[in-house]
């Protein structure tokens, strides 16, 4: 089947054509070039309404998706908790021993960290400030929606395609 951008071209092709017959004819078609025109419509409408079908189904398939990757961010999140868990209660359990055998190797290393009891005691020279500066859309297009003019930003009207 031909892409819309083909059937488009065909039926400008078509259209004037038929207006070019239907100006040597005294306003008069031939059948066949009715039927070329309805055929081209119908492939038209077939090809916009296969697209839409598409459009649902590569939304049904990424819902899908979405759906199993939050249930498999669920299910690594209770494996990574038993492992905190399991290996937590295996420290306790050691006391600080080392072990080894054919198949494992439990060693123990030292580490630092930081840790902040009260942050309003911390020197401001350790403190880092992180600020974020962007524009409030909604309160822009709010103000412009009333009437006020906020220089830097415009309303722009969009046409949103929604295939259900």
């Amino acid at each position: 089947m031909s892409s819309l951008y083909e059937i488009n071209s065909e039926i400008v092709i078509a259209l004037a054509n038929a207006e070019l017959e239907a100006m040597e004819n005294d306003g008069e078609l031939a059948e066949a070039t009715c039927e070329e025109l309805d055929r081209l419509e119908m492939d038209r409408e077939l090809k916009i309404e296969n697209t839409a079908l598409y459009i649902k189904n590569l939304k049904a398939e990424s819902a899908m998706i979405k759906a199993e990757e939050k249930k498999l961010k669920e299910r690594r999140q209770i494996v990574d908790n038993k492992l905190a868990n399991i290996s937590e209660w295996l420290k306790f359990n050691l006391h600080g021993e080392k072990r080894a055998a054919g198949n494992y190797k439990i060693s123990y290393r030292n580490s630092k960290a930081t840790s902040i009891e009260n942050i309003e005691l911390i020197p401001a020279e350790y403190i880092i400030t992180k600020t974020t500066e962007m524009p409030d859309k909604t309160a822009i297009k709010k103000a412009i929606l009333a009437g006020e003019e906020v220089s830097g930003a415009v309303v722009v009207e969009k046409s949103n395609m929604e295939v259900k």
